[in-house]
């Protein structure tokens, strides 16, 4: 009889069990985010063609190099959000392009020869047309610093959070760590809309459920 009463209550806490996972099913929501952004070059010189009409002597020196580095024109994001029960775990995996660039820092120097030239006049202080100052010049010279990109590099780099937090259904989630801040809306059964508010502000998208 006593092995009947402890079989009969081991039952009970398991069809107890069963009926709390029907209850707290597992929920999956995924997405797959990417986004393209234009690649910035280097600018060109606005007095391009100042320089090859009034044809001066023009010495350049290199003073040094510069190195930047950039995001590339694919950024992408994978989301997985689980829900289990009042629960939710967030994890992306952010994998973009980081660019390389090596620029050379150069200073150029432009001298002009005092005289006319159609309908300019170039004197030590400027270049003049009908008597307005087109360019400033100090003692017949311009000088400016430019840089142009000598060298490039691609890598592919990728970034990985995980995070988790009680999970409402009618109010805002933030799921977050010591770096990064998430912010999780639902807009309806089977959608959720995501936001990076910290370390930048952007929208991912909103991740679907499974």
């Amino acid at each position: 009889m006593k092995k009947y009463h402890i079989a009969a209550t081991l039952f009970a806490i398991l069809c107890s069990c069963s009926s709390n996972n029907e209850e707290f099913p597992t929920l999956l929501y995924s997405g797959e985010f990417i986004s393209i952004y234009p690649e910035v070059g280097t600018l060109p010189d606005s007095h391009i063609n100042w320089w090859s009409a009034f044809n001066p002597q023009i010495e350049n020196k290199v003073i040094g190099y510069d190195t930047i580095v950039s995001d590339g024109s694919h950024f992408k994001d994978l989301v997985n959000y689980e829900v289990s029960g009042n629960f939710g775990n967030l994890s992306i995996l952010t994998e973009k392009e980081e660019i390389t660039r090596i620029l050379q820092i150069t200073i150029s120097t432009k001298t002009f020869t005092e005289g006319e030239i159609g309908n300019y006049e170039i004197r030590h202080n400027g270049i003049f047309q009908k008597g307005e100052l087109m360019i400033t010049l100090s003692n017949f010279q311009y000088v400016e610093q430019s840089s142009a990109e000598i060298s490039k590099n691609k890598v592919s780099v990728s970034h990985a959070f995980e995070g988790s937090a009680p999970h409402s259904y009618d109010k805002s989630i933030i799921i977050q760590n010591a770096q990064e801040e998430y912010v999780l809306n639902s807009i309806s059964e089977t959608q959720i809309r995501i936001e990076q508010v910290r370390p930048t502000k952007r929208e991912i998208g909103v991740i679907e459920k499974n």
